[in-house]
């Protein structure tokens, strides 16, 4: 063999030998063995936790502990955590070993862009965040875990603020998952403030801004006149324009303050809540009169006005201050007459209240209101969504099956921001942390699966139950969608205010009854999945309990009509036996109040009005 071909036959070898070690994969754990360290890439709070993070859960999944390197320390292969990566947008997150495979970094956009990297990584591993109680994590047993080698992956949210108002999201009961989940809320204690705003939905002429407690007496003509007198509680006067000037004031003051305390996110940007009250009673001096016709008799018009106002005479001060308004209830339609072009300031929250059974994209009404919003405040529109049965927290309310396809309308509509409103005041509420942890991951990424995550949700929380609780989820989607729910075609109407009433008739309570019976049969000796079973069934409970004769009349006739003999060894329990049940498990369960509106709102009072037969 010549000297030539000697040498390309060795060369060949040489590459054929290190081609390989190119190819392999990042390994961060083998055979239970570390092999790789986690370098911080600054200082920061939000980096630390990111670190922490992941070396609890490395080692809860494979009994490895990564050692966290000190400034000085160095390893061949390290995991670089970071949040100091310029040009990022909003909230972006990436994943990527370096070109010579000695090094997985870990990184994102502002103070928790590290620790939202961290979890994305776990995700991948096959870690899941399903509940606010750290047994709800799903965390698989790896004595190997490793990335590709040639991982590139960055992602930015289509969404600005993610947070569903849910009462599992509370500052007092979920701040960790709600990190876990990567909503866009502050929590101090976590990675810091993100999402800085001032004043709450309904902020003008309340305890936010021109508080009647503290300027009525003095100046009455800052309220609205009604029924021929200046009143409280009512919308203000807004064409006062010293009530304007005190407005103003009130909001420099209260954007120094949050400045001072370093309460602006990074970007500097912070949102300033300017809204009607929630109220339908409007100042009728001759000035307001005069202002409603300037923008065509339309409601919003005034408050858009005294927005314009605020934004005007902040701007100079606070360029990144942005006014945050509701067009809700009587005011919710667009404007026909704009007068005064919108300020680039002023972003406008939309309230969405459509048929909650059918996708935004083919209602007319929410539809044609976005468009318009978008033509008024371009690329500044925002989404107040409503998730909840307000008439009643507890009960089955399975709007959850649209949420993918309503983020991808708003996305593609280019809202910025969008919130929902959840029930507040039970954690048994219908599938409240299943529909919480589907709503924050949709709202990270519309293109996720929905059935295929409640399906991991489901046999993850309800372990040996879970086929019952499977077939009463697909039940409760069959019952307002048909048997080709898919097409989400239905005749059914969902809105805050309708408690399974036309779209789940008696037939499917008494299945869903029975589902949930055999499902607590089969967990009964594991106490975290058995927990899981009761507290989902109680939604479908106070049905039964609310419509028990109709319920007991399928079961008196259960062979006929459900055709299925696996039933028929179950059976009805009274009414008040019912009621004692439901009872217990809102003692053993988290609740302050079961509905919006009106009093009695407490649980006590509920189940008083089940026993005694008035509900």
């Amino acid at each position: 063999m010549s000297r030539l071909k000697r040498t390309l036959c060795a060369l060949v070898s040489l590459c054929v030998m290190i081609a390989p070690a190119y190819a392999a994969d990042f390994v961060v754990v083998e055979n239970s063995n570390a092999k790789a360290a986690i370098r911080l890439g600054d200082n920061s709070g939000g980096t630390k936790f990111a670190a922490k993070e992941l070396q609890k859960y490395v080692k809860a999944m494979s009994g490895v502990e990564l050692k966290i390197l000190a400034t000085n320390e160095v390893a061949a292969s390290t995991i670089l955590i970071s949040n100091e990566r310029k040009g990022l947008k909003r909230d972006e997150i990436g994943l990527k070993v370096t070109s010579n495979g000695s090094t997985l970094e870990l990184y994102g956009e502002g103070r928790r862009g590290a620790i939202n990297a961290v979890y994305e990584l776990l995700e991948r591993w096959g870690v899941r965040f399903f509940g606010v109680d750290p047994k709800s994590d799903k965390i698989p047993s790896k004595t190997t875990l490793s990335v590709p080698s040639d991982l590139s992956y960055s992602y930015a949210p289509p969404f600005e603020q993610r947070f569903p108002g849910s009462i599992a999201l509370d500052r007092n009961v979920g701040p960790a998952w709600a990190v876990k989940l990567r909503v866009s809320r502050e929590y101090k204690k976590i990675g810091g403030k993100r999402d800085a705003q001032m004043g709450g939905g309904h902020s003008l002429g309340n305890k936010y801004y021109i508080n009647p407690q503290k300027y009525f007496e003095a100046h009455p003509e800052w309220y609205g006149l009604v029924g021929g007198k200046r009143t409280k509680g009512v919308q203000l006067c807004h064409s006062n324009q010293e009530m304007r000037k005190q407005l103003l004031e009130e909001v420099k003051a209260k954007l120094k303050v949050r400045k001072d305390s370093g309460a602006f996110d990074l970007d500097g940007i912070t949102y300033v809540s300017l809204s009607y009250l929630d109220s339908n009673r409007f100042c009728k001096c001759p000035e307001c009169k005069k202002l409603l016709a300037e923008w065509g008799g339309s409601r919003v018009g005034p408050l858009l006005d005294i927005c314009n106002y605020v934004a005007s005479g902040i701007e100079e001060e606070y360029p990144k201050a942005r006014i945050l308004t509701l067009a809700y209830w009587d005011w919710v339609e667009p404007p026909k007459k704009v007068p005064r072009e919108l300020h680039k300031n002023v972003y406008v929250t939309i309230c969405q209240n459509g048929n909650k059974a059918l996708p935004v994209r083919v209602q007319e009404t929410p539809m044609r209101r976005l468009t318009e919003w978008g033509k008024i405040a371009p690329g500044r529109l925002t989404i107040w969504d409503w998730d909840a049965c307000f008439r009643n927290y507890i009960t089955p309310h399975p709007i959850y099956h649209l949420y993918a396809d309503d983020f991808k309308t708003f996305r593609d509509l280019g809202v910025k921001r969008v919130s929902t409103q959840m029930e507040h005041g039970a954690v048994f509420a219908d599938f409240v942390e299943l529909r919480t942890y589907l709503y924050t991951k949709l709202h990270w990424n519309p293109e996720l699966d929905t059935d295929e995550m409640a399906k991991e949700w489901i046999d993850h929380c309800c372990g040996a139950g879970s086929v019952e609780i499977n077939a009463y989820y697909k039940l409760l989607e069959r019952a307002v969608w048909g048997d080709e729910p898919k097409k989400r075609k239905t005749r059914a109407r969902m809105h805050g205010y309708n408690p399974g009433r036309g779209w789940l008739n008696a037939l499917n309570l008494g299945k869903s009854f029975m589902l949930f019976e055999n499902a607590l049969a089969k967990t009964a000796g594991d106490k975290f999945t058995h927990g899981n079973v009761r507290c989902l069934s109680a939604g479908m409970l106070m049905l039964v309990i609310e419509r028990y004769d109709e319920v007991k009349a399928v079961f008196e006739d259960a062979k006929k009509s459900m055709n299925d003999a696996s039933f028929e060894n179950i059976k009805l329990p009274s009414r008040l036996e019912l009621v004692d049940r439901f009872e217990q498990i809102g003692k053993d369960f988290y609740i302050w109040c079961w509905r919006e509106g009106p009093q009695p709102r407490d649980f006590k009072s509920l189940v008083k009005s089940l026993k005694e037969g008035t509900r």
